[in-house]
């Protein structure tokens, strides 16, 4: 091999053996450094924010505008109000839509409502729905049972399903998702106060006294409270305790849920107290439950 020949084979190895070189890894240069630290700095400075709205949006709540269903908190419209012109949540929703499905229960329906929240003070912007079934626990059952169809009140399903997307979108906005009994505690709520209502599965044996017919009466009574304020479950309970209260010498007593009524003579008079309160509200006859 000529000379010239063997220098360009050098070369043309040289020239491969360089292409087939990993490249090397960049570094990073200082100033992204820098900007990387700032946004971790962002981050915990927004952490440290949401903190504060959480503890202060508690702080303008008080024990009535919660309840305990069963074991979870829950907000009730009156504490979600407060906080929603505190932080100028402005909410924007949409008629809510019929649908309806089936398992193997049955046909039912439920109200989906869609919309939107906007805080400025807050700057966040959140999207959700709120459903409520005709199987809800407060309007569609009666000791745990299913009512009929034509039985349960398709306009409160409809209002609690807008209620439920309100009180949906002002929680993600404040970031009140998952409060904790110590948290209320800490924002000095007396929790021992709250309201508490205790979904059941079946009768209870100090229930085995009460009368079927009194036993519907008392279910009854806490629909009767719902649509005397439109839905608004802290009012209901103001009711509740309204219609029940009576005094015995100088005791008075008074049911703060309805498993509290636990005799027949005081069921039927807290029941009429609330029928007469209804038929004067809205001046139309109620239509009573008959005994078994």
């Amino acid at each position: 091999m000529k000379d010239n020949e063997k220098e360009q084979k050098s070369q043309e190895l040289q020239q491969l053996d360089g292409e087939s070189e990993m490249p090397a890894v960049a570094v990073p240069e200082e100033e992204s450094i820098i900007n990387i630290t700032q946004q971790i700095e962002q981050v915990e400075e927004n952490i440290e924010f949401f903190k504060k709205v959480r503890t202060l949006s508690l702080s303008l709540t008080n024990y009535k505008d919660w309840l305990f269903q069963d074991t979870s908190l829950y907000l009730m419209d009156s504490g979600a109000e407060k906080i929603a012109i505190a932080w100028g949540i402005h909410i924007k929703s949409e008629t809510p839509k019929l649908e309806w499905h089936e398992d193997k229960k049955g046909r039912y329906y439920q109200f989906v409502a869609h919309g939107q929240a906007l805080s400025r003070k807050l700057n966040r912007y959140v999207e959700d729905i709120g459903t409520c079934s005709q199987r809800d626990k407060f309007f569609g059952t009666v000791n745990g049972k299913l009512l009929p169809i034509e039985d349960v009140d398709m306009n409160m399903i409809r209002k609690k399903a807008v209620t439920n997307l309100y009180n949906r979108l002002i929680k993600r906005l404040a970031g009140l998702v998952n409060i904790t009994e110590d948290e209320l505690k800490a924002a000095g709520i007396d929790i021992d106060k709250i309201a508490r209502v205790k979904f059941k599965s079946g009768k209870k044996k100090e229930e085995r006294k009460i009368s079927n017919g009194a036993l519907k009466k008392r279910e009854k009574l806490w629909n009767i409270c719902l649509e005397l304020t439109a839905g608004d479950e802290q009012e209901a309970h103001a009711k509740l305790i309204k219609f029940s209260s009576f005094t015995v010498g100088k005791k008075t007593f008074k049911a703060e849920k309805l498993e509290d009524l636990k005799s027949d003579k005081w069921i039927e008079a807290t029941f009429n107290r609330a029928v007469k309160e209804y038929e004067d509200y809205f001046g139309k006859a109620f239509e009573d439950i008959e005994n078994d």
